[in-house]
């Protein structure tokens, strides 16, 4: 049942499978429908031959706004997914090879997708994954969103409030033949709210919101005692461009795009490495 569907109204549906141990809340099944401009995403129930589960459209403090009580079900080469109002929708294989659109529509950026076969911190994944969905929220669908990120503090006092003191770039890129070039980019110093579930390395981090410095005092302000600490990260920018480019290059292979070089704006081109 795992893979990408559509109906002949463009509805999307795409099923696939989670573990604790990539990030995600728990074993199992995941669901991401998008009916036109709204996005339902859930954890599924495996009961017998069907996938049972709510599925849920989020505001934007990360609170469900609407919910879905849905079943999900193969028939044939077909999957028929079932609300509790009774309304049905019919989706197929979905064969699109979305690669090969590279130049017109780029993939999204997903941390999780990029690093969650080979281990990543989940702090710095929930930081670059709130980073790149708030930003394509609107979107031009022929650039892609990659943000930088440098941790520079966690106090986890809260668990229901957990400060990530960062200090953030987001760069929004196009494919020009090989190369990606940078359209736009902005720096984002600021405090990242999240909430976590579980301890240690089983811990998963929900981002809640963000608290961002627009001006040095700004900074001090928002920052206090992890100022000193902010300001020395902020300033290696030799340790900045040579993660970002890492993570381009990342993005790249993950998404086998056609793609050798990357520039930044008002900077030479450059190798991924």
């Amino acid at each position: 049942m795992e893979g990408n569907f559509i109906d002949d109204s463009e509805r999307h549906l795409v099923i696939y499978k989670t573990s604790v141990a990539d990030g995600y809340e728990k074993d199992g099944w995941g669901v991401m429908a998008v009916f036109g401009e709204e996005m339902y995403n859930g954890f599924m129930d495996e009961r017998d031959d069907s996938l049972t589960g709510t599925i849920a459209k989020y505001d934007d403090e990360g609170n469900p706004s609407d919910e879905m009580e849905v079943t999900l079900t193969a028939q044939d080469d077909q999957i028929i997914m079932k609300n509790a109002d009774g309304d049905s929708y019919t989706f197929n294989q979905d064969d699109t090879d979305y690669a090969a659109l590279a130049g017109e529509t780029l993939p999204f950026f997903q941390y999780n997708d990029i690093y969650g076969e080979n281990g990543f911190d989940p702090v710095d994944a929930a930081a670059y994954d709130y980073l790149a969905f708030e930003a394509q929220k609107d979107y031009d669908p022929a650039h892609v969103m990659i943000p930088y990120v440098n941790v520079v503090d966690v106090d986890e006092t809260d668990a229901s409030d957990v400060l990530i003191y960062g200090d953030y770039w987001l760069w929004e890129f196009e494919k020009q033949e090989d190369t990606l070039v940078a359209v736009s980019g902005g720096h984002r110093a600021g405090i990242i709210h999240a909430e976590r579930f579980g301890e240690g390395e089983g811990a998963i981090y929900s981002v809640k919101s963000m608290e961002e410095a627009l001006t040095d005092e700004d900074e001090k302000n928002l920052f206090g005692d992890h100022y000193d600490q902010y300001a020395v990260v902020s300033s290696d920018q030799d340790a900045r461009d040579s993660k970002l480019a890492q993570i381009i290059k990342d993005y790249v292979t993950t998404n086998q795009l056609e793609v050798t070089k990357y520039q930044l704006s008002g900077e030479d081109v450059k190798e991924l490495p």
